[in-house]
């Protein structure tokens, strides 16, 4: 429904689902920031890998709910890692040794904080539950919060 794109906040949601202690794409995959978009060289390619999530990423941040609410990491970007993908595939020849580490930092935070470690999701949800997360951007953008330092 088109009133579901009512978020005044653009800009907040925005960087919250970039960088956010406990919600940011980047925060969660750091590896993301280490794809090599200068080698792509078929538009198909380009086209996916660039202007998909970015599509993504400005109408996601139009919901109230741009959070995405009781979850763990960037579940709203989840549908633009398959661009992300495409370009990651085509973009690198050699992986060099700051993105093999991104890569297992972000396995690291993806399966170990996310799947088993609890006092994750308890943390963020006590302050989730006890305060308005828009309302109180310290829940959102601190990292005193963070699902990833609990």
């Amino acid at each position: 429904m088109p009133s579901r794109l009512s978020n005044t906040n653009f800009w907040s949601a925005l960087y919250g689902h970039l960088f956010c202690p406990s919600r940011g794409l980047l925060t969660f995959s750091p590896f993301l920031l280490f794809i090599n978009w200068f080698k792509l060289n078929n538009k198909f390619f380009i086209i996916f890998g660039i202007v998909w999530p970015i599509l993504h990423l400005m109408i996601i941040s139009r919901f109230p709910i741009w959070w995405g609410g009781y979850s763990f990491g960037p579940r709203l970007m989840v549908d633009c890692l398959p661009g992300l993908y495409i370009a990651f595939c085509r973009g690198h020849t050699k992986p060099n040794p700051i993105f093999i580490a991104a890569i297992l930092v972000s396995f690291y935070i993806n399966t170990y904080k996310g799947r088993w470690d609890i006092d994750s999701a308890l943390n963020w949800n006590k302050v989730y539950l006890s305060e308005k997360p828009e309302a109180n951007k310290k829940a959102l953008f601190g990292w005193k919060n963070s699902q990833l330092l609990s």
